[in-house]
């Protein structure tokens, strides 16, 4: 069965970000390298696939911060919130969510680790999970 996009709406937690895109719920992707959990202060960042040219800011748009050489991450000025992950290359249309940004549904469940090799457990997973 081919998972289709559904239409959310979300913002920041002030208010000052309002959106709506075409989301793939169905399933999230995880990344535990060490920016993401430098950016997160957590052991890995969950975000859902937006579908490409979807988004659609309706308010204020969130302010980017280049943090790796291949993507950006848009916050709210504001409160700070994590809104999308966007890549820097012209031809990559690749852009993520954070599930805790999205309003109108909820992640159904979190499915592809990325950046596993990378990672940095810092002593919160079994030692059998967690690769150096």
């Amino acid at each position: 069965m081919e998972h289709q996009p559904m239409r959310v709406t979300g913002g920041c937690l002030c208010g000052n970000i309002r959106y709506e895109a075409d989301v793939f719920l169905h399933n999230g992707y995880i990344c535990h390298c060490t920016i993401c959990q430098r950016s997160t202060g957590q052991p890995a960042e969950i975000t859902v696939l937006i579908k490409a040219g979807t988004l659609k800011y309706l308010k204020e748009e969130p302010k980017y911060f280049v943090s790796s050489d291949t993507g950006k991450r848009g916050f709210c000025e504001n409160c700070g919130s994590r809104i999308v992950w966007q890549a820097l290359a012209a031809e990559d249309d690749w852009l993520t969510m954070s599930p805790s940004a999205v309003w109108t549904a909820r992640l159904k469940r979190g499915s592809r680790g990325t950046y596993t090799p990378t990672r940095n457990c810092h002593g919160i997973m079994p030692a059998r999970t967690c690769r150096s």
